[in-house]
């Protein structure tokens, strides 16, 4: 744990947009996309004090956030699942992101999420990652609450990046739905 203090200490403050060389961070390489910014801030020294933090933090020492058009997606990583697990699927190690789980043969929201009807999840596949997005509906039947989130997984050969952004307006996530339909704007760099 010392180790991953230390390494994050000496970690700059990166900003990725259109106009940028530098396109990566953590093995995802941001395509150049006008209105498209990534900003990623390295992990305060006092995160690494859980053992969820301690593996989000090794996976990536940065807290990174995506915007475009306003609004913001934090994206997370983790380890406890990479592209082996899902091309060689089995049902005693579950592959779940926290907005998408996958059950051997599709991607499918979580359980107490809707896949929109009008907007099917959307699978992108490349020979090193699989970037897995789309619109989901929540309704909790307790407190009668409904919200949309557009949300995307990216997987590849050690773990997994997610992100999502959830509105009480549909309306308000198709900025995200238009740039994500358009193609893979993440790219798997080793």
């Amino acid at each position: 744990m010392s180790y991953n203090i230390r390494a994050a200490d000496s970690l700059k403050i990166i900003h990725i947009d259109e106009r940028s060389k530098n396109r990566t961070i953590c093995h995802l390489e941001f395509a150049s996309v006008n209105g498209l910014s990534v900003d990623a801030m390295p992990a305060a020294t006092d995160v690494y004090h859980s053992r969820v933090n301690n593996e989000r933090y090794t996976a990536c020492p940065y807290d990174l956030e995506m915007r475009y058009e306003g609004q913001v997606m934090r994206i997370d990583f983790g380890t406890n699942f990479d592209l082996e697990s899902v091309k060689k699927h089995r049902h005693s190690s579950p592959v779940d992101s926290g907005f998408f789980t996958y059950d051997g043969t599709d991607w499918r929201g979580e359980p107490d999420t809707l896949s929109d009807p009008e907007n099917e999840i959307r699978v992108i596949e490349d020979n090193d990652s699989q970037l897995i997005s789309g619109l989901l509906h929540r309704a909790d039947p307790n407190s009668k609450v409904k919200d949309y989130c557009y949300a995307l997984t990216f997987v590849y050969d050690t773990g997994y990046a997610t992100a999502g952004v959830c509105s009480v307006r549909k309306d308000r996530l198709k900025p995200w739905q238009d740039l994500l339909t358009q193609g893979a704007i993440i790219h798997y760099k080793p």
